[in-house]
């Protein structure tokens, strides 16, 4: 949520100026682990910030104790009593930094893939793409997302709410319908039907989105595809750098490992595989084929 505070799109690769490059050894990625590291000095950062679960940030949330957080909704963490009340909780919109004048957002992209497979020990595939289609269908879809607990609130079918027992969360009710709440599925999402939900007096998250974030939005990097030989050489060294790179971050941010180490840190990432010249040669063939 910071990194583009920093000019960065992401922990990954994205193109600037046609080149691909790998954000985690940028000196812009290095300000941003000195800025969280002062926070956490400074305890501004939950010390638990990088091995609690989910839940165990809920119960912080709903005990008053986050003061800032990344999620779809106020209400999924903190304790929200009516839908008008999220909007106590404003969506922070785009930041700079010393390093960065510029507004940026991470635009994400509207295709997700890898959401389904077909294994060998499927005896009947042809059903499974029939189940696939019709997840890939207007009513399929929202039965993916929602079961059948979407209840319409007028005869023309503009205005319908999610319907749940009293008491529980949405999103907890959802997840016991579906693997769509925290997973994905083969499905289409569509922001036209999301807009006739009625949420009572809760904001619309859409405009907020449209108003605070997608005017600064850039992609990181488009919808390649790699081959064959490409993608199991990046399956090796993906996992490893990425690990590396999530264990670093941690110790970087709460001073187990000191900042002066950097260097080191770059070296051994180079040391474990130039991956990102995979990204820049599917980038190049993507980019003259467009």
């Amino acid at each position: 949520m910071l990194l583009p505070a920093f000019g960065l799109l992401g922990r990954e690769v994205e193109v600037k100026d046609g080149k691909v490059r790998f954000n985690p050894v940028q000196d812009q990625y290095k300000e941003y682990l000195a800025y969280l590291n002062k926070l956490f000095t400074e305890k501004l950062l939950d010390e638990e910030t990088f091995v609690q679960t989910s839940q165990q940030m809920t119960a912080k949330g709903n005990s008053n104790q986050i003061g800032a957080f990344t999620h779809s909704s106020p209400d999924l963490v903190l304790k929200v009593d009516k839908p008008e009340d999220n909007l106590k909780h404003p969506m922070l919109g785009t930041l700079t930094s010393p390093v960065n004048s510029e507004k940026l957002a991470l635009k994400s992209s509207k295709i997700r893939r890898g959401t389904f497979a077909i294994t060998s020990q499927n005896k009947y595939p042809e059903a499974t793409m029939r189940w696939v289609d019709y997840l890939y269908s207007s009513e399929g879809s929202k039965l993916g997302i929602y079961g059948n607990s979407i209840k319409w609130l007028d005869d023309a079918k503009t205005k319908w709410e999610f319907d749940f027992p009293e008491g529980m969360n949405s999103e907890e009710y959802r997840a016991k319908l579906t693997p769509d709440c925290g997973g994905q599925l083969p499905l289409i999402k569509e922001r036209k039907f999301d807009a006739m939900r009625d949420n009572g007096k809760g904001p619309d998250y859409n405009k907020m989105v449209d108003e605070k974030l997608n005017p600064y939005a850039v992609q990181a990097y488009p919808d390649v595809y790699f081959s064959n030989d490409e993608q199991k050489r990046l399956n090796i060294i993906k996992t490893d750098i990425k690990t590396y790179v999530d264990q670093m971050e941690a110790k970087f941010v709460v001073g187990q490992e000191p900042l002066t180490k950097w260097d080191d840190y770059v070296k051994m990432i180079n040391k474990m595989g130039l991956c990102w010249k995979i990204y820049q040669d599917a980038y190049d063939r993507w980019d003259k084929s467009e």
